[in-house]
Parts: structure tokens; sequence; C-alpha cells
């Protein structure tokens, strides 16, 4: 594996005396996941969309549908979002829109660190491009309406100067603790969204300085797994005529840190030196789920403990 420089840490030890890269894809190709091996998984657990969240698009996976939502040039991913083609949309439950879903859930997780993706959002109404984590689950806890879920980043294409972090947790009720970042135009270019989970902390970073910070819930205490995606409809609502398609969400390297082993105590202020930005726009709201309930989720097939819905 080739040697990269971890986030810094906030006092004297070296970075490596306190970070150990554990996963990276700085996407020179698409290493997609069969059975046979590989990272990258283009669905959920349950299939290839959320019609119940109101969304619009049906992730494809180019083996499967002939459509082709990944392109990789000069090691950037470019995840696309476009209008199905007429001759597919009966296929995929008549949904109008074509994307793409990456995520590691057979290939690696891991029970906390410092999660990161380099990328570049797209502007546009309708478009809603993420970053998030889920527990490594086979079957949906029973009595739990929604699972623990970390969105390191979700932005709403008609206002790419604003995104949004956000826990979700079950623990003695669904609560959703999001935070609101105001920060300039982040499809002008590149940026660093990030994530150190503790046992104690969660804290979200943008380009390496930290925004905001919330305790860990108690149900927040098991390996998680990275998903991308770019969502059409849904949260943002629809595209309008102003949209522009095909729409690319751009993704230049995923990185996972854990902390060494035997880290400094100094270690443990964090991944960057500095207080919280407080430039940004940060207000307490209720947050949307990436995820359905998992009433709802029952009618798509997704196991729950106890039984498997018909």
């Amino acid at each position: 594996m080739p040697q990269a420089t971890p986030p810094p840490p906030a006092a004297a030890p070296s970075s490596a005396d306190c970070w150990t890269l554990s996963f990276h894809d700085d996407f020179d190709h698409l290493d997609l996941w069969s059975e046979a091996g590989g990272i990258w998984k283009t669905s959920y657990v349950w299939g290839n969309d959320i019609v119940i969240n109101e969304e619009l698009q049906y992730y494809v996976d180019p083996r499967v549908h002939g459509v082709m939502p990944f392109r990789v040039a000069d090691s950037v991913l470019s995840i696309e979002a476009a209008p199905a083609p007429k001759a597919l949309q009966s296929a995929i439950g008549g949904q109008e829109y074509t994307s793409g879903l990456i995520t590691t859930e057979q290939a690696f997780a891991q029970l906390y660190g410092y999660f990161e993706v380099r990328a570049q959002i797209p502007a546009g109404q309708g478009l809603w491009p993420a970053f998030w984590m889920l527990p490594s689950v086979e079957t949906w806890p029973e009595g739990v309406d929604v699972l623990p879920e970390i969105d390191v980043l979700e932005a709403l294409g008609q206002d790419p100067a604003t995104y949004h972090t956000t826990v979700h947790s079950n623990a003695g009720a669904t609560t959703a603790n999001q935070r609101t970042h105001s920060v300039g135009d982040l499809s002008a270019g590149f940026h660093d969204f990030g994530v150190d989970w503790s046992p104690s902390a969660i804290t979200f970073y943008l380009d390496r300085k930290p925004l905001s910070v919330v305790p860990t819930p108690p149900d927040m205490h098991t390996p998680m797994y990275v998903l991308l995606n770019l969502a059409v409809g849904g949260w943002a609502g629809a595209p309008d005529k102003s949209t522009e398609f095909p729409a690319h969400f751009r993704i230049d390297r995923v990185r996972v840190y854990r902390r060494a082993e035997a880290a400094p105590a100094a270690c443990e202020a964090g991944i960057v030196p500095g207080r919280l930005e407080q430039s940004e726009t940060l207000r307490n709201e209720t947050g949307t789920s990436m995820l359905p309930p998992a009433a709802e989720l029952q009618a798509l097939g997704f196991a729950v403990d106890g039984g498997v819905a018909p």
C-alpha cells in the first residue's frame, strides 16, 4: 500500500505517531465489488433506490443495466446523474434518472477513526450529493426505527455554498443532531470533508479545520462502512429547467485513518490545531436521514431481527 500522510495531530507528536492509514482509494481506476472480490458495491443492502424518500434516481450498475454512471479521468471518479433512457425505465421501476452509488459495505468497515473524502459537489436544483456512514449489520436490529448514521457531507445543489453534517441515533429516542455550515461555493473546486469519530465525540471537518462537534451516541459503537452517492430529488426537490444534465459529483480520493496503538496522549486533542470555525453559520436542526424507517424498508425486503420481510 503506498505511503500517505495522515492528518496532522494537534500537538507535538508526529502524525505517524498518532494515525495509521487503514483504507484509501485514489481512483486511478474504479474497483467495483463482485462475489470474486473488489471494493465498491453499487447498491444498498436492500436494492438500488429509496423511492420512499421521494428520490427520482435509480442507482445503476453498468454491468447489469448497460448505463455507465461512473467515469475515471486523471485519478478523479465522477458519479454521473442523467435522465434515464426510455428503454431502461421499465427495468428500473419507472425512475426518471440514473445515477451512481458506491459503498464499502462488502469490503471495509472500521470502528472509530478519521474518515475523509476530497470531492467537488455539483450545483443544480434537485441534486443531492452525499458522503455518509452506516453500521455493518446483516439484519436490522429489532425495535430500532432508524439505523445509526453519520452524514459527513450532504448538500443541496441549489445552494452549493451550504452543506449539512448530521448524527442520527436511536439512543432512547430517534434523534438527528444536524449542523448547517455556510462556507462558500463548494461546487467551484475540491474540498476535504472529514469526520473524527471517537468513543466520546464526533467532530466534523472542512479542509482539515474543525467545524462542529457532537457527543457520540450510545448506539454508535460498532464498525461503520462508507457510502458516496448522487441522489436526484428527495430532500433537494425535483430538478427544473435550470438543472444541467449530466450532473457530476467528482471524487478525488477517500481515506480512512485509525488512531495508532499506544498513541501519545496529545494525539487525543484532535485532527488539527485550532478552535471551531466561528465564521460558519451553525444551527441545530432536525435532520433527514438518508434512510427511511425500518418499517418502510421491510417493504423493500430488508431483513429485520425476528424475520425477513416478504
